[in-house]
């Protein structure tokens, strides 16, 4: 996270726990294949986003609605 800060600046939101990203977030984007994004808690997910979660890597075996 330090290079991505590095070199993004404060041009995105920064959090050590993906769930305290997503308030209020329009979209999701998972570019990873690590373990801990495989099983999302979707409905988590859904209380707290305003959009959608999508995967590069469509390692989720269910959509949110």
């Amino acid at each position: 996270m330090h290079e991505a800060q590095r070199i993004l600046g404060d041009t995105i939101k920064y959090t050590e726990e993906l769930n305290d990203s997503l308030d209020g977030a329009d979209a999701l984007l998972i570019i990873t294949e690590w373990p801990e994004f495989r099983v999302p808690d979707f409905n988590e997910l859904e209380k707290r986003m305003k959009g959608k979660c999508y995967s590069t890597e469509e390692i989720f075996s269910t959509q949110l609605k």
